[in-house]
């Protein structure tokens, strides 16, 4: 909660975009497109991230965010 509440702080207009979902056992892998506007700049940003979750008994418990979708499948023991 805190990583999103401090993007909310800086950025407004925050969307993040799902491009996959990769099942990995206990994890999902999903590339997103991250999009937002400074609220001070009025800037646009965008940038592909790659959350990591790992999911027990159907709940989210832990959430990993990688910078490629290779270092990510590579964490959760795949290879791209």
């Amino acid at each position: 909660m805190r990583f999103w509440q401090s993007d909310r702080e800086v950025f407004e207009s925050v969307l993040y975009s799902p491009r996959g979902f990769t099942d990995a056992d206990d994890y999902v892998v999903v590339p997103i497109r991250q999009s937002a506007r400074g609220k001070a700049s009025k800037v646009p940003v965008e940038e592909d991230i790659v959350n990591v979750w790992k999911v027990r008994c159907g709940k989210a418990v832990e959430l990993r965010i990688y910078s490629t979708e290779r270092e990510a499948l590579e964490a959760v023991g795949l290879r791209e």
